[in-house]
């Protein structure tokens, strides 16, 4: 809340974060058209030249927290997410399309003999990518934001495969072997210790090395590797193979050395790698939160039942369509279900909410909060623990066949630190009493009960816009 005036004639500005979470399609030719996109989400970022005047018209700030990325998206992606983390910009990415990225460029000698690929991978694209990566995080600027959480999901196809278990309802593992991969980048908002700094793949180690952009520019270029066009890339784990190739243990899901080709082989749209980032980042003031999908052809074209009589389909055409075209023609009918319905259910607590506060006055609602706040703290704190819980065995190498022992050895461990309001173990201290916080609570439902009879100048606009 932005206060503009003051006494009783104070006027209450609510300027509202607008979150947007990116999904960017692979997209082979069109790597460039995406690029272009690319460059104007950055500037709406950075509140650049017209954009600044949309967001000061509709009181909003422009945050870009999420992205994940398969193919060129995944390029666009570590680009757009590096530029974001180092508070720079993506202009160097021009470079990299228009000059770096000609055909002549990659192209390899026609007469090499047993060449891997028609195109350059290492040679060209990886050790381009690489320095405009370094130069993005040369330029960029220290910024007041450079704690806010982001994350970052590329896709790839391990050739090999890994094995991963599953466990049954009696506890049994069943295994199974998966060739998608996932390179997951990520910055934390609060450290997970006292005294520790933040999580940030993207920054500078504790040593002062700067890993981050040769991290980001192995895992685009692994999820770029279109098969025939590029060779496949080498990605190492636990150790590193030279200044292109680090080690991506900490951000990989696979855990060893594998070769890794296009992600958009098995996931050329990773609509769920976003939606299950977002799960994860909370919100402490107004938020509009918003999934941009950036396809350069959204509309598929409509299915054609084949007429009566047609032969069948030949062999080289069924052959192209297996390993070319139907990969990379995804639906993500399932998720824009799941997103329709998270929508539906949010609106309907909104309007729950808002029903039971307009009901109550302050006296009644501090009186409603004081009787349910033990209850709330104590539910919050078991939600913190299996979240706990969740984050530990998400870490890139840990033994799968003991990880079902090892995750219910600590729920009960933790189980125990979640006892009354009052316990010494107490997962973590309010940032307020609870007195603070429910006076607060009071005071934001006065104030929106006055802005109700006041019309907002931004709706106008809205609207227009």
């Amino acid at each position: 809340m932005i206060d503009v005036g003051a006494g009783d004639s104070q006027a209450v500005q609510e300027v509202q974060e607008l979150r947007l979470a990116l999904v960017m399609n692979g997209g082979v030719s069109l790597a460039v058209w995406m690029g272009g996109v690319t460059l104007e989400l950055d500037r709406v970022r950075r509140a650049d030249g017209v954009y600044r005047g949309l967001l000061e018209l509709t009181q909003s700030e422009a945050r870009i927290d999420v992205i994940a990325g398969a193919s060129a998206g995944g390029i666009n992606g570590a680009v757009l997410a590096l530029a974001t983390a180092r508070n720079s910009t993506v202009e160097k990415i021009r470079q990299l399309w228009m000059i770096d990225g000609d055909i002549a460029a990659l192209m390899r000698d026609p007469m090499q003999r047993d060449a891997p690929s028609l195109l350059k991978g290492d040679e060209q694209l990886l050790d381009k990518l690489n320095n405009a990566m370094r130069k993005i995080a040369g330029e960029g600027q220290p910024a007041a934001d450079a704690s806010d959480p982001l994350h970052l999901s590329i896709t790839g196809t391990i050739i090999e495969g890994q094995e991963k278990c599953y466990p049954d309802g009696f506890g049994s593992l069943i295994p199974d072997v998966t060739h998608r991969a996932l390179f997951q980048f990520r910055r934390s908002e609060e450290p997970l210790a006292d005294g520790a700094a933040c999580h940030n793949d993207f920054g500078v180690d504790a040593g002062g090395d700067d890993h981050a952009p040769a991290m980001l520019a192995l895992a685009a270029r692994s999820s770029a590797s279109f098969p025939g066009a590029f060779e496949p890339s080498r990605v190492p784990i636990g150790r590193e193979l030279d200044e292109l190739h680090p080690n991506m243990k900490s951000v990989a899901d696979f855990t060893s050395d594998r070769w890794v080709m296009d992600g958009g082989v098995l996931v050329n749209t990773p609509v769920q790698a976003a939606l299950d980032a977002i799960k994860e980042l909370p919100a402490e003031r107004p938020v509009r939160r918003v999934l941009g999908y950036v396809v350069p052809n959204p509309k598929a074209p409509p299915p054609v039942a084949p007429p009566d009589g047609a032969p069948a389909p030949g062999a080289v055409s069924v052959l192209v369509d297996a390993v070319s075209r139907l990969p990379r023609v995804q639906s993500v009918a399932h998720e824009l279900e799941e997103i329709e319905e998270g929508n539906r259910r949010a609106r309907q607590r909104r309007e729950v909410r808002a029903r039971t506060l307009d009901a109550l006055h302050a006296p009644e609602l501090e009186a409603m909060a004081v009787q349910l706040l033990p209850a709330y703290v104590q539910a919050r704190r078991a939600t913190a623990a299996e979240d706990i819980v969740q984050i530990v065995f998400k870490t890139p190498g840990l033994d799968l066949s003991t990880e079902i022992d090892q995750a219910t050895r600590l729920r009960d461990r933790l189980s125990t630190l979640i006892g009354p309001m009052g316990a010494v173990g107490r997962l973590r201290e309010p940032r307020q009493c609870p007195r603070q916080t429910m006076e607060m609570g009071v005071r934001a439902v006065g104030e929106r009960r006055q802005r109700r009879t006041r019309p907002d100048p931004a709706d106008d606009t809205r609207g227009r816009l």
